[in-house]
């Protein structure tokens, strides 16, 4: 799956430094996944490396979204079957080494004909992605594919389920998210939604910060195609990413139970330390 107008053609990208075979250590319930990635400390927030070489090295690291989403994956499977909802189409984007979608596909209890679809918008990175579904293969009856996605076009088909993780970086990036809220919503609804204010796309908020109205609910897996995003505030505020996933027809239901995570020793910037990092839902407005 690939949508060639939703980015402009661009140079390859070159890592720093080969990724290397390791075992990745998840919990003390789940089974060690080997892949090939680079360590978390490579160095893509390097100033000596550019953002070419950044985009393609924080595609073969892991982050911290990738394995909060795999902490609270059990609670939404657990809610998913005490429902009898069955997911027949899932899409993960921004999927870089594969970590989060190979812990689902192997946890996950499927039927035959159902498709996970595994993307991402770094060509080069696809390579490493589909050698690591090879060293972690899928089920038989999982249909398994990883593809490039460049967001902000409409999907041809619609997913029960959506997902990602550290899909947003800096401040700087509102137009991305415009970009990746217009993907999930025509990937959740198949409806085209016409698109409200995009002036605050750019702007630089203050460093002031305010708990999201929705952080004081707790998302609920229900009949609806839901999304799912572990979000790292870093330098992008949450309120100023909810408004422009509402404006292009997301509503932010809730954050997910148990899907709060404290990955910072100190208070930073006179924030909570646990409301840094958190996995939020959202579900198309009809």
């Amino acid at each position: 799956m690939t949508d060639k107008t939703s980015s402009p053609r661009r140079s390859p990208l070159v890592m720093s430094t080969p990724p290397t075979l390791q075992t990745v250590s998840l919990n003390d319930y789940t089974p060690p996944i080997k892949l090939k990635l680079l360590p978390l400390s490579s160095p893509c927030g390097n100033k000596d490396t550019t953002d070419s070489t950044n985009a393609l090295n924080t595609g073969l690291s892991i982050w911290f979204g990738a394995r909060n989403l795999i902490g609270i994956f059990p609670s939404i499977l657990e809610a998913l079957k005490s429902q009898n909802i069955e997911l027949q189409n899932i899409l993960e984007l921004g999927a870089g080494t594969g970590l989060t979608g190979i812990w689902l596909y192997n946890n996950i209890p499927v039927k035959s004909n159902t498709n996970l679809e595994l993307t991402d918008g770094v060509s080069e990175v696809l390579p490493l992605l589909t050698s690591n579904i090879n060293l972690n293969p899928p089920p038989p009856s999982l249909n398994v594919t990883p593809s490039e996605l460049l967001w902000g076009g409409k999907l041809p088909k619609t997913y029960n389920f959506i997902y990602g993780a550290d899909l947003i970086y800096e401040r700087v990036d509102g137009a991305k998210v415009r970009l990746l809220a217009r993907t999930v919503r025509s990937g959740l609804s198949g409806v085209d939604w016409v698109s409200k204010d995009s002036s605050k796309d750019t702007k630089v908020e203050s460093d002031e910060y305010e708990i999201p109205e929705c952080a004081e609910i707790i998302f609920e897996v229900t009949y609806a195609p839901f999304f799912l995003l572990a979000f790292t505030r870093r330098s992008f505020p949450f309120n100023q990413l909810i408004e422009i996933f509402n404006s292009e027809g997301l509503k932010c239901t809730g954050l997910v139970e148990g899907g709060c995570f404290d990955i910072f020793e100190n208070d930073t910037d006179g924030l909570t330390d646990m409301w840094r990092d958190c996995v939020l839902g959202f579900e198309a407005i009809e």
